[in-house]
């Protein structure tokens, strides 16, 4: 690149030496001498010292904020500013947001707060720092719920109402759902024989797209789902991009099920699993960017709507096929259930056949399949 703009760049150059003259007016005249010099600052007094500078500053300032000040000072109970000046000093500096007893504020700390919660408190998880996924305590102020056992409800509610926050500056690109324990131990103990399959999206006129998903596993439990176009993945194999991605935190799921409430059913005791889907956007980033050449730079409206690689409705759509063949207890008929659980068996030994692929949407989305 030096190589190439070497000579351009000394060509450049010495036009704009040659040009550089005109833009300044020739100071040999006796009027632009005088001019120049009578616009310089003069040198001939002493010049004040930066502390008296400030002391000048705090003085005019006292002089016009005077009788502000004398009155707080007698509210406060002291009786100079220097008294006031003192206890202000004292006093423990205020944040300037408060911290909410569930939502983190900063989203992008990871230092768990101190708990005051009782000797039963769960401590946070370690996680190692080879860990992709995002610690939940990045999200969630996790002492309160590790204090003491929530319901499931409670729980549900808080991802929930996050979740909704979230859709109003970005309505298309997160989706959230609460997993009882026990059915994501169910749908992770499956996945483990089965960490990769297809799922068909219906399209126009009775046609379908294949998306192919694939399952990753981490410490305590966690795990992802990243799905991406059944035709990418065959092109471009590692390298294509995620749709969609599912993570799935599992830092309330409690250790030793406490005693529940007659109200708890019994798929809802031992915690919760908190999912979070997001579907990737196509929209640059709303940042200036330097053109090349020292062109200038180009600054995106930011107005611009924001575009994603997957809609709304298709990601649900594939989160509840998803649900259908990795919690197949929980899922239709007895006879459905055993088709799924014979084409998932299928697909990871390779013995798939044209019926198969026929038939994945019905049991994959079923008479949802007509609503897109």
């Amino acid at each position: 690149m030096l190589k190439t703009l070497t000579s351009r760049g000394l060509a450049r150059s010495s036009s704009l030496a040659s040009t550089s003259s005109k833009l300044f007016l020739p100071s040999t005249s006796a009027f632009a001498r005088r001019s120049i010099t009578s616009s310089l600052p003069r040198h001939d007094k002493a010049q004040p010292t930066a502390r008296e500078l400030i002391a000048a500053k705090a003085k005019a300032f006292e002089l016009k904020y005077g009788d502000k000040l004398k009155k707080k000072a007698q509210e406060e109970g002291v009786t100079s500013l220097e008294e006031l000046k003192e206890k202000k000093k004292a006093l423990p500096e205020k944040p300037l947001v408060e911290k909410s007893p569930i939502f983190s504020v900063d989203s992008a700390s990871t230092t768990p707060s101190p708990s005051t919660g009782s000797s039963s408190s769960r401590p946070e998880r370690r996680r190692s720092s080879s860990s992709p996924i995002t610690p939940l305590s990045s999200i969630l102020n996790l002492p309160p719920l590790l204090s003491s056992p929530h319901p499931f409800s409670t729980i549900s509610t808080l991802w929930q109402t996050l979740h909704a926050s979230k859709y109003i500056t970005n309505p298309n690109r997160f989706l959230s759902a609460t997993i009882p324990s026990e059915t994501y131990s169910t749908m992770h103990s499956l996945a483990r024989k089965h960490p990769q399959f297809v799922l068909p999206l219906p399209r126009e006129g009775g046609g379908q797209e294949f998306f192919f998903l694939q399952w990753a596993f981490y410490e305590h439990g966690e795990s992802t789902v990243i799905f991406t176009s059944l035709e990418e993945y065959k092109l471009k194999q590692g390298y294509a991009r995620p749709f969609l991605t599912l993570t799935h935190w599992t830092d309330l799921v409690e250790e030793e099920p406490s005693s529940s409430s007659p109200e708890t059913s019994s798929e809802e005791q031992g915690g919760a699993v908190l999912m979070r889907g997001e579907i990737t956007s196509t929209t640059p980033p709303k940042v200036a960017v330097k053109l090349p050449n020292g062109a200038g730079e180009v600054t995106p409206p930011l107005d611009q709507k924001e575009r994603y690689l997957l809609g709304m409705s298709d990601a649900q759509l594939l989160l509840l096929g998803l649900q259908r063949f990795y919690n197949l207890e929980g899922s239709g008929e007895a006879a459905d259930r055993e088709e799924r659980r014979r084409v998932l068996e299928g697909f990871t030994k390779g013995t798939w056949e044209a019926r198969e692929w026929e038939g994945l949407k019905g049991l994959a989305v079923g008479s949802l399949s007509g609503l897109v």
